[in-house]
């Protein structure tokens, strides 16, 4: 029996695959039992060469999903994690790598010691790659103590970095339609894990994130953009509360009003005159701290009288 599958996603990362599997097979398993599930989507660079390298170096424990079209990374991460047989299942982006070489082992041993826990997840540090070079941003979370988190919590924030986490496999069976229509896919996914038991953040480091001009966070650039995926994100709460049966009507008041408030500022900073306009009905003054803020408010709700 497969003690843990490590379900690796890739796309187009032949400039970074090469560490991610280098920190798979550095890893110390104690014994482990593992096999790495690769979902390769079609990429029309080199990283599926680099793939057949190492299953032709180790064998069977790299298992390779060629795809032959690209069906992007929600469905090529649901088909992958499909073919997981592990008792756990750890993610790790081809553009992400571990550092720390018992970090199977101690996600493992945690998870076979707390049973009423279904996922546990560890900090990284974040490198952002730019023309000019490297920087890294530190850490991803700032807490030094472990936390679970709930449900509820996600609704409101995501801690998790997906590359870090482990969780109980086959709890998900089935993936609603929900799923394939929001974004957000990871904050998604552990949402659906929280409703079945504990999930753990813990702040111990164990690998890096990256972010480059290739990955999806950094296409975002715009302020037309982050005000769309700020819509999304008021979209995503609202029809995943419906799903779980209203029952988180107060944290999406909480993430609505948070929101319209970003809204705001990107829209007034971009000169979206009428975007700005519409965030009025879901503010009041009271909810802005800064005067300069509050001035942005009120400047709002002079552009919303001369339209009328």
């Amino acid at each position: 029996m497969i003690d843990v599958s490590i379900c690796l996603i890739t796309y187009n990362h032949e400039r970074y695959l090469h560490d991610a599997f280098e920190s798979i097979f550095k890893q110390k398993l104690n014994g482990l039992k593992i096999e790495i599930v690769v979902g390769e989507d079609c990429s029309t660079d080199s990283t599926r060469t680099i793939i057949i390298k190492y299953r032709e170096k180790y064998g069977d424990i790299v298992k390779p999903i060629f795809r032959e079209k690209n069906i992007g990374v929600v469905r090529n991460y649901v088909d992958t994690l499909s073919k997981c047989s592990g008792k756990y299942v750890a993610i790790l982006s081809g553009d992400d790598y571990w550092i720390d070489e018992n970090k199977l082992f101690y996600q493992f041993s945690f998870l076979e010691n707390n049973p009423e826990y279904v996922m546990i997840g560890n900090n990284a540090f974040h490198h952002k790659y730019y023309k000019k070079g490297l920087i890294n941003l530190g850490k991803t979370n700032q807490r030094e103590i472990a936390l679970d988190i709930h449900t509820k919590d996600l609704f409101l924030h995501n801690p998790f970095t997906a590359s870090q986490i482990m969780f109980k496999n086959k709890i998900i069976k089935d993936f609603p339609e929900i799923y394939f229509s929001s974004t957000g896919e990871d904050r998604q996914f552990f949402m659906m894990l929280s409703q079945h038991g504990k999930c753990l953040l813990d702040p111990h480091v164990t690998g890096v994130y990256r972010s480059h001009p290739e990955s999806i966070t950094s296409k975002v650039k715009s302020n037309s953009q982050i005000i769309d995926r700020l819509y999304e994100r008021i979209n995503n709460a609202e029809n995943w509360n419906k799903y779980f049966d209203n029952k988180y009507e107060d944290q999406v008041k909480i993430v609505k009003k948070q929101t319209y408030k970003k809204i705001l500022h990107y829209s007034l900073k971009g000169f979206y005159f009428k975007k700005a306009v519409n965030c009025i009905d879901h503010l009041t003054i009271s909810d802005f701290e800064r005067k300069s803020v509050k001035l942005s408010f009120l400047m709002a709700k002079f552009i919303k009288k001369l339209f009328n």
